[in-house]
């Protein structure tokens, strides 16, 4: 537990002692250590999920990393259409990506797109 709960606030934000003043969208289970995984697996799809919402962003869930792409989908060496399916199913695109061999230059790239990686 010492080492989870500075874990937990590095990456998701504060924390509090007191269970009844956590932050509303922490998921508590009991102990840091669940509680950190749990959130590091349903943070990335929620945050995907709200910035289609919001702002009907074309955005990517491809490793556990949230990718938002702009305008980079209508120059994408693949097309147009395999980048707007993806997005269009919405939920993990990670098998999706790992289907097509994807140079240096092209992760390169994708780390401007990054808006939240663990």
């Amino acid at each position: 537990e010492k080492f989870w709960q500075p874990k937990f606030s590095e990456i998701f934000g504060p924390t509090h002692k007191n269970i009844s003043q956590r932050p509303t969208k922490c998921r508590w289970l009991g102990n840091w250590r669940l509680s950190f995984y749990l959130e590091l697996y349903l943070r990335p799809i929620e945050m995907a999920a709200a910035l289609r919402r919001k702002d009907r962003s074309n955005v990517l869930l491809i490793n556990g990393c949230v990718y938002s792409l702009g305008d980079f989908v209508y120059v994408h060496p693949g097309g147009v259409d395999v980048l707007l399916e993806a997005v269009g199913k919405g939920g993990d695109s990670t098998d999706e990506f790992n289907r097509f061999i994807h140079s240096k230059y092209a992760h390169s790239l994708m780390e401007s797109f990054c808006v939240w990686n663990c």
